[in-house]
């Protein structure tokens, strides 16, 4: 049997059709293995230490913050982070020559 460009271009086609299926078949399921989310929902409430922490925060009074507790964190916010000290010991890294 002689193979010409014209069978050789229909088996390449044949061939990528074929893949394109058992690909498209890899990925597809006809069953659900359960409800969508359940497994997130229960990994959220089992890092809950207090699941009526809210409700319990509404009963409590907001007394809000200490006025010279609130200025000394603000002024050694504003002294230690805002200007970060520079990097003495760069580390140089040489990828390649």
């Amino acid at each position: 049997m002689k193979i010409t460009r014209k069978s050789t271009f229909n088996l390449c086609q044949f061939s990528i059709v074929i893949a394109t299926l058992i690909v498209v078949q890899g990925c597809s399921s006809l069953e659900s293995s359960g409800e969508m989310g359940a497994s997130v929902r229960t990994m959220i409430s089992e890092q809950i230490d207090n699941p009526n922490a809210v409700m319990e925060a509404k009963a409590i009074e907001a007394r809000g913050l200490d006025g010279q507790l609130g200025e000394q964190v603000l002024k050694t916010y504003r002294k230690d982070v805002a200007k970060p000290a520079t990097v003495n010991n760069e580390i140089h890294i040489n990828v390649g020559s």
